[in-house]
């Protein structure tokens, strides 16, 4: 696997991260509920994640991810993916 770094235009500090884990980000990002998070470290987790929630770099990395995986195992379940696109 190639492991190319790029530039987060959401998160701060000129942040580079790997394709794959912007990928994870996004696809987190779309299960975070509307709850208010009672731990500390959720508090922090769930606002780091709310900028990705609508990431267009982000829900593409996520695309070629899935595509990607349904390649390798033959399968994908891209459904929520495509919720998003509506």
């Amino acid at each position: 696997m190639d492991l190319e770094l790029i530039k987060c235009p959401r998160q701060p500090g000129n942040l580079r991260i790997s394709k794959n884990a912007c990928a994870l980000r996004y696809l987190e990002a779309q299960k975070i509920s509307a709850e208010i998070p009672v731990r500390e470290f959720d508090i922090i987790r769930k606002i780091g994640l709310e900028t990705c929630k609508t990431c267009p770099v982000g829900k593409r990395n996520a695309i070629e991810l899935q595509i990607s995986n349904q390649e390798t195992n033959g399968t994908c379940d891209n459904k929520r993916i495509h919720e998003t696109n509506s």
